[in-house]
């Protein structure tokens, strides 16, 4: 068709909106072609497309099915009826991004399908701390959403600054909301808009989907936001409702958009919301930041906003609530939102600018609602006149007119219409809502099976409460008054104090009876079909299990409220209308508690079945619920809260909790270690919320409703921070607030507040105290509580960091202008830090900073207020969400800081257990050891262990060096002067600081590597600092002695050898002599002649030598020493020992029983112990200390040195400091009796000693045993034959062989030493704890009772005998005694060989042979015999000049003694006698490691098991029942079953010599035996391993022993082996067997 000229074109052709689908153009006619019937012709074409046409009589077009990202060229003519058409009039423009397209771009495109989870948002990462900004589009969506977890979310969220190219770029908020909706799953989708409504943003009604047209109701994503507002329809003015929005209907009132307008919606919108000094930016409007960019992806898009009123009618801009929505662009491309909102709203207001548009849109809708249309003044008359008659044809339709008044007035009209409309139309809920969207053709968002399936369940569960306190009852019994009568119960273990006169064990028999009876109640209990369904619901993984646990939440908190709200207003109108009724009252009060019902009981109920169940793994219940804690730990990764401490019965289920956790750590394996976090503070002071801001996390937060007992939630920590955060997890704990007023009533309940602070500090790496500034006295007892629990854990060794949170301080410059307070809190802590400590028994802590780290300048943060205005309209203020932000990077800064190693999940469980344990006794520092600071102690140990045997052998093998100088000295020169003691020690004392500063380095360097909870055993670092001092001591006081003695023997020789000398040199003369007579004869003398002028010569030189030593009396030495000794003893004392012939006595056994005949100890206590076993004790006592005699005087004997008086006194010395040793004191006659026993075997071993040494050492003896010598000698020479071989061989077989064998005996020692410390023992040889684990271990395996009665009546004795059989053992596999001593003579002959060897090639080095034989002795440390040498030294001069001829006869003999000695090591040797002839002898060292101190605990002899030497603390691992060393009732005679680690946290009492025989409470045994700290546990299964030895052999006991036998109660006699084994390996901290 051909243009005609005339037709006016279409004019003003304009683009109003543009999708990725469509666009809507509009256009204007020309005034000339009004009463012209007309029509226009549209024509559309993209880029190598078809061109499109249609034609339509409105100056508007919706163009459809358009390409996304394409552009189009729109042309318009104006088209006569009768044919012909103006020119066209054109446009061009570009289609919009798709949404996938847009997705890309923010790098959210893979979540498209694969949803962003909460947990992914939640996770911590050094981006999520630290990032200020975004780098690039991807980055914006989670930085939007992390903000928005921390309620900073705004519009500037919405702009990227590119720090490269300097280019900002932006996208509209809408579209990063629209698109991160899109991308998130159900769960988080609700979250955002619960978090995003209490920042009083608007939230998605309908959610457009711009590719698919479609939108979809976000009802699911609404359930969750609860809404608390005060009406003015209420009876009381000072209630208000809470209700969720999603289910409660309330009015709707919607503005949307008609074309183009001049006018705001949104910003009207935002303006109806706020007061002057509340303004809101609930919309994103153009004004706003990133509010101009063009949508791309959220036109469509329906926002919901509630204005809700606060009751206060000066403020409140309406008395009722209502909801307003507003939808983004135009409603003729959006019919199906629009007839949405007609459909639901009280009112829409259409905003639009003219009348030429198509209105035809506002008369085809099936609307419910009264319209207003708003238009600008702006716009003609005539289009007002036109927009009126309009609205005049239509049902329910004004027309609102912006004249000339200010926005504040036009605003006010909006509200007048607004208020007056809402009043007279239908309200809906957003649940209602979804009916009109099914119709409408919208989707909703619950559409899903899966979510149909969890409501439908939680439903059918929330349907049969009638009544709560009845369902609690019926449905959850096994957590009411079972569980709090259990907890009751197992606290009573604890404590005892109701025990009375009943025996301590049967009476925690009987009470373990109660639990196990109540546990099989709970296990009698038939599962109610809601318990059944949801184990089944919690069951199945994925989202239908999130659904049904997310619904059963909702619907229960709503339950919960609606009765409490109800059982509120009775409780009000009782205390209003009928006060003096307090049964009444009070039983409302009891209603009102037991009101909440939530998700936790069902678990509660749940973990309660379990703990039941598995006590009978067998049956059918316990195989029911055994994947229980798999689903727990799934749902703890999936961040759901799980119940750690059930505040009602203030009980930990311990086994539930620990299977979880166990699962836990499958699920995250490799992957384990965890940071906790935990905050204390005063109840209803922001405590959840504090948390929930910091992490993004959701605990419960209503006031309503607050948390009781302690909840744990897991945040995931992002790959990149994991090294620097040094663990995969933060666990999060919410506690209930102290100060509670429901506990306020209750006597206990700072006891209660106390354990509650002890546990959770004792379990977290850093405390947030959290303090309002409001309450100074709740600051003052929330500080108390927690100096308490911080000192509790300074004195087991953690020591925890601390944050002080300051909430509602609003001064910008709080921290500055709050100096003066800080220093007085610091003053507080000081002066409650101080009297805790006096408390807790503790007088070295004095200050805060004694029991933490604490810096008041940098661990103290202000917070203002969390509200920014008046509730329910105020959102979350940007101060708080700010000021949270950087308390959370403050945490996380301190976290890094931590150089302690973290808790992976087994140690966490591990310590919780114990840590529990730990606070339900009475007094915590003396009872708690928990695992980490015994297994850090067990390595310090390991390491003192290796320490102080390198110390040791180094200072031993110094010693004998040091000895082989002294024994040496005056091999070569006669006259030599004896090495001065001083200057010996001199050199010792140098050495000793050389190896003391290398142990005091090592100990150092161990703690300066801060690993392996290092900081735990802190306190232990000064006790072996003094262990190694002590260590010196000793060593030094050994050595000076064995120097001193060897320098008194060398000394005491010297005057011997030159007797010997002097002789010898004198014979030799005469021997020459005689030999040069003999030689002088013509003919040769015969062998018979020459022997016969030998022996003239020898008979008369000899009667020149008149030296012989005298014979000492040893006998007549004890007598004296005894006699001064009893000098201050009776007359019948002295009479035995005048009677007493001391070398006949001590030959037949020492028999206490004998000597106590006629005569009774006279130290004969009150004690419950009969007199058969103090005998017995007295004659243990007796041989151990007779042992100990024998073994000096044996030591003694095997030197081979002359008897001293001083060997006497040493004897005296030992005996009295064995008898001081024991706490029974022998009375006069029987320490005589004694004493004269060892005295008599001393006296004969000494005087033996002292006859050989005088048979070895005697001039005239030793000079008779030379004759043969000098004979042989003379005859040789006589003969020429050859003297240098043969003084070779003769050297090697008298001098050198003896001392190779010396050597390989000193030195052996330590080889087996280091042999048993490295082997498969060297665990358990390594210290004191796992050493007793190993013996009773060994015993419990054997289960004989002599083994086991001589462990306990003779326990030094048996550790010894245990050792020295060990020792045999082991030397005898293999033949290793026999290889070692062979390797040690193969290289020490190796020695001997290259000596030879290097002064046979350096002759100069050596003038002779004897300085040749001294060279050799003094490079391989070696002690010749002195006889030996002296026998080989004579007739010396005929060839000493011939060194190395000497040196080549030496090499081949000492060939040959190789083979000799070897096969003499070969034969079969008696081990026992060759260990016992060491002088350092292997069992004796490993004994004083292991024994210890030797210290037994003072009630039932178990013994200590603390490391180093002088440790401040004596403690064992596990004690037993007092009866098994025969303790019991003196009138019945029946042997006792106590034990006192039950007894010390019982009211028992005790008396002792300590006590001078006084009753005083167990409780207070630290008051006479301050220096053993015995931790009370009264647990079956804390001594599981004496109890079964009871019940085993208490039968025997008390024949043993004549008297009658334990009642033994009847869970000892339940326990077997395997009960006992574990028993040791928890007592130990072992896993397995030794």
């Amino acid at each position: 068709m051909c243009c005609i000229p005339g037709i006016s074109p279409a004019d003003h052709l304009k683009v109003i909106s543009v999708t990725p689908v469509s666009a809507y153009i509009t256009w204007s006619k020309s005034p000339d072609m009004t009463d012209i019937p007309h029509m226009f012709q549209i024509s559309c074409q993209g880029k190598k497309g078809r061109v499109h046409r249609s034609s339509t009589p409105l100056c508007s077009k919706l163009l459809k099915d358009l390409k996304p990202q394409t552009e189009y060229t729109v042309r318009v003519s104006t088209m006569l009826r009768g044919g012909g058409k103006s020119q066209e009039c054109s446009i061009t423009f570009t289609t919009s991004a798709n949404q996938e397209s847009f997705l890309q771009d923010l790098g959210l495109l893979q979540h498209q399908k694969k949803k962003l989870a909460l947990s992914s948002v939640l996770e911590i990462s050094h981006d999520s701390i630290y990032k200020q900004s975004c780098e690039c589009m991807k980055d914006l969506p989670l930085y939007f959403l992390r903000k928005l977890m921390w309620y900073k979310a705004s519009s500037s969220c919405a702009s990227v600054f590119d720090k490269k190219t300097g280019v900002t770029e932006k996208v509209n908020p809408l579209d990063l909301t629209t698109a991160i909706f899109h991308c998130s799953d159900p769960f988080l989708q609700q979250t955002l808009c619960s978090k995003m409504s209490q920042c009083q943003l608007a939230v998605p009604l309908l959610l457009p989907n711009c590719d698919t047209q479609q939108s979809t109701l976000m009802l699911w994503a609404m359930r969750d936001i609860v809404k608390k507002f005060r009406p003015d329809y209420l009876e009381d003015p000072k209630s208000s409702v809470e209700c969720r929005i999603a289910t409660t209907p309330i009015p709707l009132v919607s503005f949307v958009r008609l074309g183009k307008s001049i006018i705001s919606k949104s910003l009207c919108l935002n303006k109806i919301f706020g007061q002057s000094q509340q303004c809101s930016n609930t919309f994103v409007h153009y004004d706003m930041e990133c509010g101009d960019i063009p949508r791309k992806i959220s036109d469509g898009l329906v926002e919901m906003s509630w204005y809700l009123p606060s009751g206060i009618k000066n403020i409140d801009v309406f008395q009722q609530p209502i909801a307003f929505a507003n939808l983004r662009g135009d409603i003729r491309m959006f019919e199906t939102q629009f007839s949405f909102l007609c459909q639901t709203s009280a009112a829409v207001f259409v905003v639009t600018n003219d009348s030429e548009k198509d209105v035809s849109i506002l008369t085809n809708k099936d609307r419910t609602s009264q319209l207003y249309l708003v238009i600008p003044e702006q716009i003609n008359k005539s289009e007002t006149d036109s927009l009126s008659e309009v609205a005049g044809k239509m049902k329910d339709v004004s027309v609102i007119v912006k004249s000339n008044q200010n926005d504040s007035a036009f605003i006010n009209i909006l509200r007048k219409h607004t208020a007056y409309i809402v009043q007279k139309q239908q309200c809906l809920s957003v649940k209602k809502m979804s009916e009109i969207a099914h119709k409408t053709g919208l989707l909703v968002d619950e559409n899903c099976s899966e979510c149909d399936k969890g409501k439908k369940l939680a439903k059918d569960i929330v349907n049969g409460i009638k009544d709560i306190s009845q369902f609690k009852a019926e449905v959850l019994p096994c957590q009411g008054h079972t569980w709090k009568e259990i907890s009751s119960l197992e606290r009573e273990k604890c404590k005892l104090k109701k025990s009375g006169q009943v025996d301590i064990e049967q009476y925690k028999s009987d009470l373990n009876k109660e639990v196990n009876n109540l546990r099989a109640k709970q296990r009698d209990i038939t599962l109610s079909r809601y318990i059944t369904y949801f184990i089944d619901r919690i069951s199945k993984k994925g989202a239908e299990r999130s659904y049904f646990l997310k619904s059963l939440r909702m619907s229960l908190d709503t339950l919960t409220h609606n009765k409490m709200a109800d059982l509120k207003d009775q409780y009000k109108n009782a205390l209003r209308e009928c006060p003096e009724n307090k049964k009444n009252v009070q039983r409302l009060e009891e209603q009102i508690s037991q009101c909440s019902l939530g998700v936790e009981h069902f678990f509660r109920e749940v973990g309660q079945l379990y703990e039941s169940a598995s006590q009978c793994p067998d049956t059918c219940r316990a195989k029911q619920l055994q994947d229980l804690p798999d689903v727990c730990a799934q749902l703890l990764l999936e961040g759901f809260p799980l119940e750690l401490l059930d505040g009602h019965a203030s009980n930990i289920p311990q086994k539930w909790i620990e299977d979880i956790f166990n699962q836990l750590k499958k699920l995250v394996k490799p992957k384990g270690v965890i940071s906790v976090v935990t905050v204390l503070g005063v109840q209803s002071t922001g405590k959840s919320t504090l948390l929930n801001t910091m992490f993004g996390i959701q605990f419960a937060v209503s006031s309503g409703k607050c948390t009781r007992g302690a909840f744990m939630q897991l945040v995931k920590v992002s790959d990149s921070s994991k090294r620097e955060l040094k663990c995969d997890f933060i666990l999060v704990l919410d506690t209930e607030g102290l100060k509670s007023p429901e506990l306020a009533q209750q006597v206990d309940s700072f006891v209660h507040d106390n354990e509650l602070a002890t546990l959770v500090i004792g379990l977290s790496d850093v405390t947030i105290i959290n303090i309002s500034m409001e309450n100074a006295t709740e600051m003052k007892d929330i500080l108390q509580i927690a100096v308490h629990a911080f000192l509790r854990m300074k004195q087991v060794g953690k020591k925890p960091r601390c944050l002080f949170v300051h909430q509602n301080v609003a001064d910008v410059a709080a921290h500055d202008s709050n100096l003066q307070d800080r220093q007085k809190m610091i003053k507080q802590l000081n002066e409650m830090t101080e009297a805790a400590a006096t408390m807790e028994n503790t007088k070295d802590i004095t200050c805060f900073t004694d029991v933490m780290d604490y810096d008041p300048e940098k661990d103290t943060y202000y917070i203002p207020g969390l509200w920014q205005g008046t509730p329910p309209m105020a959102s979350v203020s940007a101060g708080y969400s700010e000021a949270v932000y950087e308390l959370k990077r403050g945490l996380m800064s301190v976290l890094k800081g931590i150089r302690t190693d973290k808790h992976d999940l087994f140690k966490f469980m591990k310590l919780m257990k114990e840590l529990w344990q730990a606070v339900r006794f009475e007094n915590f520092i003396f009872n708690f050891r928990n695992s980490l600071v015994a297994e850090a102690y067990s390595k310090l140990c390991q390491e003192w262990d290796k320490w102080e045997w390198k110390f040791q052998k180094e200072m031993y093998e110094w010693s004998l060096k040091a000895e082989t100088r002294i024994s040496n000295c005056g091999m070569t020169d006669p006259d030599f002067e004896t090495l001065p003691l001083n200057k010996v020690m001199l050199d010792a004392s140098q050495k000793l600081n050389e190896e003391e500063k290398k142990l005091l380095n090592s100990l150092q360097h161990y703690f300066d590597n801060r690993t392996s909870n290092l900081c735990l055993i802190e306190k232990y670092r000064a006790e072996f600092e003094m262990s190694i001092k002590s260590l010196r001591r000793k060593t030094e006081a050994s050595m000076v002695s064995s120097l001193q003695a060897a320098l008194d023997f060398q000394n005491a020789k010297k005057r011997l050898r030159m007797i010997n000398i002097t002789q010898s040199q004198a014979i030799e003369a005469k021997v020459l002599d005689l030999l040069k007579s003999c030689k002088g004869k013509e003919s040769d003398v015969c062998d018979e002649i020459l022997k016969k002028e030998f022996d003239s010569m020898w008979t008369k030189t000899k009667s020149e030598f008149p030296y012989k030593l005298h014979r000492k009396y040893v006998a007549t030495d004890a007598f004296h020493i005894l006699q001064i000794n009893f000098r201050t003893f009776s007359g019948h004392v002295q009479k035995l020992l005048i009677d007493a012939n001391l070398p006949e006595c001590g030959k037949s056994p020492f028999k206490v029983d004998e000597i106590l005949a006629d005569k009774k100890c006279e130290i004969k206590p009150k004690t419950s112990k009969f007199s058969v076993a103090l005998l017995r004790k007295l004659q243990d006592i007796s041989n151990h200390v007779i042992k100990a005699g024998e073994n000096l005087c044996f030591t003694n004997e095997i030197q081979k040195k002359d008897y001293k008086p001083e060997h006497l006194q040493q004897l005296l010395h030992t005996t009295d400091k064995e008898l001081q040793r024991h706490d029974i004191k022998f009375d006069e006659v029987l320490e005589a009796s004694l004493k004269i026993h060892i005295f008599g075997i001393a006296t004969r071993e000494f005087q033996r000693m002292h006859d050989n040494f005088i048979d070895q050492n005697d001039p005239q003896k030793s000079l008779e045993r030379a004759k043969e010598k000098f004979l042989l000698e003379f005859m040789n020479l006589y003969r020429d034959q050859d003297q240098c071989q043969r003084k070779a061989a003769e050297f090697v077989k008298s001098c050198l062989k003896p001392a190779v064998l010396d050597y390989v005996t000193k030195r052996i020692g330590p080889e087996i030493v280091e042999l048993m410390k490295l082997g498969d023992d060297a665990v358990s040889l390594s210290t004191r704890s796992l050493f007793q684990y190993r013996l009773l271990c060994e015993l419990l395996e054997n289960h004989k009772y002599e083994e086991f009665k001589e462990f306990i009546n003779c326990y030094e004795t048996y550790v010894k005998d245990w050792l020295f059989e060990h020792v045999v053992q082991k030397m005898s596999q293999d033949n290793t005694l026999q290889q070692r001593e062979k390797a040690l003579i193969d290289g020490v002959l190796k020695k001997i060989i290259g000596a030879v060897t290097s002064l046979k090639h350096n002759p100069r080095k050596v003038g002779n042979v004897l300085e040749f034989i001294t060279h050799i002795c003094s490079r391989v440390d070696l002690i010749l015999p002195d006889n030996a040498v002296q026998d080989f030294m004579i007739m010396n001069s005929t060839f000493q000049e011939r060194t190395n001829e000497f040196a080549e006869h030496l090499e081949e003999h000492i060939k040959d003694m190789l083979q000799s000695l070897n096969i003499q090591y070969e034969d079969t040797e008696d081990i026992k006698q060759r260990l016992q002839s060491l002088p350092l002898k292997p069992q004796d060292v490993l004994f004083k490691a292991l024994f210890g101190c030797g210290k037994q605990c003072p009630f039932c002899s178990a013994p200590c098991e603390a490391g180093g030497v002088e440790h401040k603390e004596h403690f064992a691992s596990i004690h037993r029942p007092q009866g098994t060393s025969a303790w019991h009732g003196i009138d019945s005679k029946v042997i006792v079953t106590a034990i006192c680690s039950s007894s010390v946290i019982s009211d028992r009492r005790f008396y002792s010599k300590e006590t001078e025989w006084k009753s005083h409470p167990y409780k207070d045994y630290r008051k006479f035996y301050p220096e053993w700290n015995i931790p009370g546990d009264a647990s079956i299964e804390a001594t599981a391993y004496w109890k079964y030895f009871m019940a085993n052999f208490n039968e025997q006991i008390a024949k043993d022993y004549d008297l009658k036998p334990a009642i033994i109660p009847d869970d000892w006699k339940a326990l077997t082996k395997a009960d006992a084994l574990k028993s040791l390996q928890q007592a130990f901290y072992q896993t397995e067997n030794p």
